[in-house]
């Protein structure tokens, strides 16, 4: 999950999380603030339990402040920014 910056070079101040168990990334969206929100299948990043969506400081830290709860580790995908703030996220899970 590298990030490009504006001169289309590696962003050195970006450290990728570590993603476990089933670990597969699907998608990614960066939010206007820099934030990440990041799409998958996956239950756990950096140690933390997380059911295939959460979102990325503009470092690469989970944002503890992005609660979401939704319980679909079956997988999540394509996060889309709504006008009015919201996320739109498509899941496969029941």
């Amino acid at each position: 999950l590298p990030t490009v910056a504006c001169a289309q070079s590696l962003d050195p101040t970006f450290t990728p999380p570590a993603i476990y168990q089933l670990g597969t990334v699907y998608s990614t969206l960066e939010q206007p603030d820099g934030m990440r929100v990041v799409a998958g299948r996956f239950i756990r990043v950096n140690g933390t339990a997380a059911s295939g969506l959460v979102r990325l400081t503009a470092t690469g830290t989970l944002d503890a402040t992005f609660l979401q709860n939704l319980g679909a580790a079956d997988g999540m995908y394509r996060p889309r920014l709504l006008p009015n703030g919201q996320l739109l996220v498509i899941s496969t899970g029941s």
